[in-house]
């Protein structure tokens, strides 16, 4: 008998950032897709910042026997700001089609931050967080910036935009638009509106860094994916755990964003703000 040898490619779209702006929403929305496939666990694969030396080959693993008429694609919403994401990734796909999803970035660096807070357990008010703004923080809502270093290597046919208020405001027309994009069939997709509460998190911080831990080995390495994915459903357990004994958050800064604030990070903000409107060729009216 002939022996199939498995079937390694690469992926025809990534979805590149940013952060804070529905990118998991998104990837939840694409997977329903039937002629699309993402990996069912791992939605980050961080193969062109932190696993690039790990080689091509590693990558593709995750694509692994996908076939050829479905299309596979990934999520790493911290790609859009490395700076020298476009010269590799058009080194294994020079078709490759990008996704950048994008919000205020007044309210995105808020969000990101009430998510620090909340994660762990910080108290430090917003302004005091962005003033000792170590690793660059705010730069993370340069998408001008960010998208011109993009457009210089990479064709604009090849990147879609999705404005987040858009996104959240009319789901399905957007999701067809992306369809569109990938040049898939139109799919009436579901909106799935649970979620955890704002003002709960799990009951459990070791459950909490127990499955980053299987997260980044599982990413890692193709026997953890096996053995947390597949033969042991260890995440499963977590998940579970963290969604029937949540507790409100205690010693949390329940903080607002200040007019002194805002108007400083709109500012921050200006100059950039009008590089994407050249960029998009639309004058961006309903952000901070």
């Amino acid at each position: 008998k002939k022996i199939l040898k498995p079937n390694f490619r690469f992926p025809d779209f990534i979805g590149i950032g940013a952060p804070k702006c529905a990118t998991t929403f998104i990837s939840s929305l694409l997977i329903q897709h039937p002629n699309i496939y993402m990996h069912p666990h791992i939605k980050e694969l961080h193969y062109f910042d932190k696993n690039y030396q790990r080689g091509s080959k590693w990558y593709k693993n995750f694509f692994k026997n996908v076939p050829q008429n479905i299309k596979c694609g990934e999520f790493t919403p911290s790609y859009m700001r490395l700076h020298n994401f476009s010269d590799r990734v058009i080194k294994i796909n020079p078709n490759i089609k990008l996704i950048a999803c994008l919000r205020d970035p007044v309210k995105r660096s808020f969000s990101h931050y009430t998510y620090k807070n909340r994660s762990k357990h910080n108290v430090d008010s917003f302004e005091k967080f962005i003033e000792t703004d170590s690793n660059h923080f705010l730069n993370i809502g340069l998408y001008g910036e960010q998208l011109e270093n993009i457009y210089n290597i990479i064709s604009k046919d090849n990147i879609h935009v999705i404005i987040f208020d858009e996104l959240i405001n009319n789901p399905n027309a957007v999701m067809q638009q992306l369809f569109d994009f990938l040049e898939v069939d139109q799919f009436l997709i579901s909106i799935n509106t649970g979620g955890k509460k704002p003002d709960k998190i799990a009951n459990y911080k070791w459950t909490i860094k127990a499955q980053n831990i299987i997260n980044v080995l599982g990413r890692r390495y193709y026997f953890f994916r096996i053995l947390f994915f597949y033969i042991l459903p260890i995440s499963r357990f977590l998940r579970y755990l963290n969604k029937i004994y949540p507790k409100k958050i205690k010693n949390v800064t329940k903080d607002i964003l200040s007019n002194d604030t805002r108007n400083y990070l709109v500012e921050f903000y200006s100059k950039d703000k009008k590089i994407l409107e050249n960029i998009l060729g639309v004058n961006i009216t309903n952000w901070s």
